[in-house]
């Protein structure tokens, strides 16, 4: 859209103030119990899709197609076919239910990557103040325009449903749920998570939610009233 940098960040600054507003009011909790538990698992479920998608685009597994959108790519390619062997050693390592199997897999993908000569160590170093070229850099008053409005309510709305789509995914998973399907102390995850984008978009960086990626497994429980949580 030829927006430029600084002002998305004032955009997701003025997002995630108006996050905090709606959560310190208690209109996101509302919005939270008048929404179906399916949608929830409708939202986790897209969100689960689509950062496979996203890792099969970047793995070259599938890649662009103006006829059919969305094509197979050429498996026979060395860096493909070491994701499709990472890919299948994580589902084997799920599947015997081995603990930590998508680290595990990660780390015997890397393995092999190094040893045909795939991945290659490029250390880098790092100094803090590599921040300072994004750290305040924010222009909210551009943000602030009638044509950004759309912008801001998209960082909004899609910020909103994520969450609690990953919330409840997370939640279920772990094995935290309440009755009615309640999230636990779920004021204090809204406020951290309206404070961490405000915070974020401080710092040079885009709206922070939490991420689905934490539900690998569910942990196992002890029986009895001190598994309560």
């Amino acid at each position: 859209m030829g927006v430029p940098w600084q002002t998305a960040l004032g955009a997701v600054f003025l997002s995630g103030v108006a996050f905090l507003i709606l959560t310190v009011v208690g209109v996101r909790q509302w919005i939270i119990s008048a929404t179906p538990s399916e949608l929830y698992a409708a939202v986790s479920a897209g969100i689960g899709l689509f950062i496979a998608f996203v890792g099969l685009r970047n793995a070259g597994i599938v890649k662009a197609d103006p006829a059919t959108i969305v094509s197979m790519g050429n498996l026979r390619e060395p860096t493909v076919a070491l994701a499709v062997f990472g890919i299948l050693l994580i589902a084997a390592l799920q599947a015997w239910k081995v603990r930590a199997a998508i680290l595990l897999g990660i780390l015997g993908t890397t393995a092999v990557g190094v040893v045909t000569g795939l991945v290659h160590w490029q250390p880098q170093s790092y100094r803090w103040s590599d921040i300072s070229g994004t750290m305040l850099h924010l222009d909210v008053r551009s943000a602030l325009g009638l044509g950004l409005l759309e912008i801001v309510f998209v960082f909004l709305f899609v910020d909103l449903f994520d969450n609690i789509g990953t919330l409840m995914a997370v939640s279920k998973k772990a094995g935290l749920l309440e009755g009615n399907n309640r999230i636990p102390r779920l004021n204090r995850i809204l406020l951290t998570d309206a404070t961490a984008t405000i915070g974020g978009s401080l710092l040079g960086t885009a709206t922070v939610v939490s991420y689905v990626e934490s539900a690998h497994r569910e942990w196992p429980r002890v029986a009895g009233p001190a598994s309560q949580p």
